[in-house]
């Protein structure tokens, strides 16, 4: 069975997610119900793309054994299947289905190489029933790549490339070479990206061509800012053109206090958090309630965050992150993390005072600007130095950085969701002194919550 989440507990629509592939396909279409041994749609003329969309797929059944009808399946979720398959859930949009249900689960696995995909739906809500493979389903189709158009003469020519320490995996983003994909999660459009250059003698700053998974083409000017050895921030120009033309990169067209912050996969190396030691304070908007905030020796990008009740030992949250890369700011000090609990990216800006009192506040996901934390944020003041293997006496609280082997994972995580909403669970009793553990007990506020049941048949 198939549980999907409408609204989270505030009331709000839950959040658009990516389909897990976009672009222009055509397709060839089956159906397996044991009524007839001819292919619905045997010729590749129907087409599928996620226009205007990434978090949506419209499909366009032409030419086939029925009359000519549109399909769009929003999609809800994605998640790891057998072998190189992947589990898809999806809402069809039609109003007044009777024929099938509205929400479906669908096998997939993308062929290397080709980019062509081979999906399979079940017959009904569950992801088992008449679902075997992504070729063996109720329904099958068999999704083949529509050619691109040719770059323009001046992207072929080029021998721009974007700079070697922004090469790999980002949160949204990939970089290789001469080449950049970013997915928009507001507008959730797909950029392919190609650098033009020179770079105009701005080192950051970059003259590209770009095009959307809908076919859309422009100029523009990319700024790529390094913040750390795992967190880079970037601008794409305010204004665009059909031609190329060299004043895109100007300081006019870019507003210097708003940035896409990206946080990279596979780590080059770790990053120590800007504070050790064990910090407490009052949250803010909730005096009843106390923070801490501490660190482990052992592991200085780590860093472990509770809230609990100030007059009992009753906890509401914990939380863990790994801090990936700092930087100062006319001041201030913007801390990238990534949240190890439930794999979320969020920033937080800080003043530091001492090294015995700091305030803090969160950023948001893209390390926004104009935020005091000293008038909003949180005031924490050192207790104690960081838990492990103790530090001699008098050692300063900020640790310096040092680089460890790299993370060697050639699987890139799943795509992040978003951080949480204010704390609305109950306490639970603390479990020691410490009070640091692997699991927060707080649910997912937030993000899309999507609880797929297995019913076995045999």
């Amino acid at each position: 069975l198939l549980f999907t989440e409408t609204k989270d507990l505030g009331g709000e629509e839950i959040k658009r997610v990516y389909c897990p592939f976009n672009g222009r396909f055509n397709f060839i279409y089956n159906v397996n119900d044991g009524s007839e041994s001819t292919t619905e749609c045997p010729d590749p003329v129907s087409e599928l793309d996620s226009c205007p969309s990434g978090s949506a797929l419209n499909l366009r059944f032409r030419r086939c054994s029925f009359a000519n009808n549109d399909v769009t399946f929003q999609c809800l979720g994605q998640w790891a299947g057998p072998g190189d398959q992947h589990y898809l859930a999806m809402r069809d949009t039609r109003p007044g289905l009777s024929r099938f249900p509205p929400y479906r689960c669908a096998l997939y696995r993308e062929e290397s190489g080709t980019g062509n995909v081979f999906m399979a739906f079940s017959s009904d809500s569950t992801c088992s029933s008449n679902l075997r493979s992504a070729t063996a389903g109720y329904e099958t189709l068999s999704l083949s790549v529509m050619p691109a158009p040719r770059w323009p003469s001046q992207v072929d020519s080029s021998n721009c490339r974007f700079p070697q320490w922004a090469h790999g995996y980002w949160q949204h983003m990939y970089i290789e070479g001469n080449a950049l994909t970013y997915k928009d999660h507001t507008t959730f459009k797909t950029f392919t990206i190609r650098c033009l250059g020179p770079d105009l003698g701005v080192s950051e700053r970059f003259p590209v061509f770009a095009r959307t998974q809908c076919g859309e083409e422009m100029y523009t000017c990319i700024w790529l800012k390094r913040r750390g050895v795992n967190v880079l921030e970037f601008q794409l120009g305010l204004q665009s053109s059909t031609y190329y033309n060299s004043t895109l990169c100007s300081d006019t067209n870019f507003e210097p206090k708003i940035w896409i912050t990206q946080g990279r996969l596979e780590r080059l190396q770790e990053s120590p958090c800007p504070v050790a030691g064990e910090y407490t304070g009052v949250i803010p908007d909730a005096t009843n309630l106390c923070a801490k905030l501490s660190s482990d020796c052992k592991s200085p990008e780590i860093m472990y965050y509770m809230v609990s009740d100030c007059s009992q030992s009753e906890i509401y949250e914990e939380r863990e992150y790994r801090c990936l890369g700092q930087w100062e700011e006319d001041g201030l000090m913007y801390t990238y993390t990534h949240r190890r609990d439930v794999g979320t990216y969020e920033c937080f800006v800080g003043s530091i005072i001492s090294n015995n009192e700091i305030y803090i506040k969160e950023a948001g996901d893209h390390c926004q600007r104009n935020i005091d934390p000293m008038h909003y944020g949180m005031k924490l003041t050192r207790k104690g130095t960081c838990f492990g293997n103790q530090p001699n006496a008098g050692a300063g609280a900020f640790p310096q950085p040092h680089p460890t082997t790299p993370w060697m994972s050639s699987r890139r995580p799943p795509e992040p969701t978003k951080p949480w909403k204010p704390i609305t669970a109950p306490p639970r009793e603390a479990s020691g002194a410490d009070g640091h553990q692997n699991s927060a007990s707080i649910p997912l506020l937030s993000m899309m919550i999507v609880i797929f049941v297995y019913f076995c048949q045999h």
